[in-house]
């Protein structure tokens, strides 16, 4: 009786090793021996070092290209640019802020449609009237940019700090 056991337990432990194995295969997951994990760990760390070395390079490379930059800024800065020339590259919006600011359109609506486009949301007809957005967009304030969002433009973003500084006095 006992060669018929142990024929059956071999017979069954091969069985076992044949259902894992066949399992194996069929999942496509292998188990790690120690070796092949010791070689992985290994591999991660060398990819995390050189990940952080090339981050640190980058890091002094942007501080030393932020050094030229103030070098630059100092130097141009000690040159001085002259008072026509610096008036003639910013445009000047006051004459027609002064007659656009005081229709009660803009007055009542510059908050909302502030808020509307900081927000990064399309305008909703019940809060923001569609001729006030008409009225910013007639007046190249504000400019459609994409899935029905608006954006202000550099004159839009004149009349909207122009307007804050007014109400802060």
């Amino acid at each position: 009786m006992p060669f018929v056991t142990n024929g059956v337990y071999w017979v069954t432990l091969k069985f076992d090793t044949w259902r894992h194995n066949k399992k194996q295969v069929i999942t496509g997951k292998r188990l790690l021996s120690i070796e092949e994990s010791n070689q992985l760990r290994k591999e991660l760390l060398l990819n995390e070092e050189k990940v952080l070395n090339a981050v640190e390079m980058k890091d002094r490379e942007i501080e030393s290209l932020k050094s030229i930059i103030k070098e630059i800024e100092t130097r141009d800065s000690k040159l001085g640019v002259p008072e026509p020339i610096l008036a003639a590259l910013e445009p000047d919006f006051s004459d027609e802020y002064d007659a656009i600011s005081k229709k009660g359109i803009f007055r009542s609506n510059v908050k909302g449609i502030s808020s509307y486009i900081n927000g990064g949301w399309a305008f909703d007809s019940r809060h923001i009237p569609a001729d006030a957005v008409s009225f910013f967009v007639a007046n190249n304030l504000i400019e459609k940019s994409e899935n029905n969002k608006y954006s202000f433009t550099k004159k839009g973003i004149y009349f909207l700090k122009r307007f804050l500084d007014e109400e802060v006095r």
